[in-house]
């Protein structure tokens, strides 16, 4: 199949290269980012809610079966993507009863490290 590419072997414009779960893909020479969102699922579900260059959060995590087993394996992904510095939008935020469950888990951690809420979006401290 022909990509376009200017020889056999090399990447044509019709490529995508991705960077794992919190980068985005190479589009004309430029590496884009992927902005990773957290929120109460019936949110995050919500037509336009996770916007383009966007990504859930809840997308990496599958059911272990239980909800201690569950948050161990939500509050290690998080962790991981806190660890990158960069800010997290919380497509609840404001919401009457959004701080319930695992987004109220999520929150505590953010706020427990540091993080301050701006808005609908959670910054790391000093940012």
């Amino acid at each position: 199949m022909d990509n376009g590419a200017m020889a056999p072997g090399l990447l044509g414009p019709g490529d995508l290269i991705l960077f794992g779960p919190t980068r985005g893909l190479f589009e004309g020479g430029l590496e884009t980012e992927t902005r990773t969102v957290i929120g109460k699922m019936a949110d995050l579900q919500a037509g336009e809610a996770v916007r383009q260059g966007e990504r859930a959060l809840a997308d990496d995590l599958a059911d272990m079966g239980s909800p201690k087993a569950n948050w161990a394996q939500n509050s290690s992904k998080l962790r991981e993507v806190m660890s990158e510095g960069k800010p997290i939008r919380d497509v609840s935020a404001g919401k009457t009863g959004s701080n319930t469950g695992f987004l109220r888990a999520e929150r505590n951690l953010l706020q427990n490290s540091g993080w301050a809420l701006r808005g609908d979006t959670w910054y790391p401290p000093g940012k």
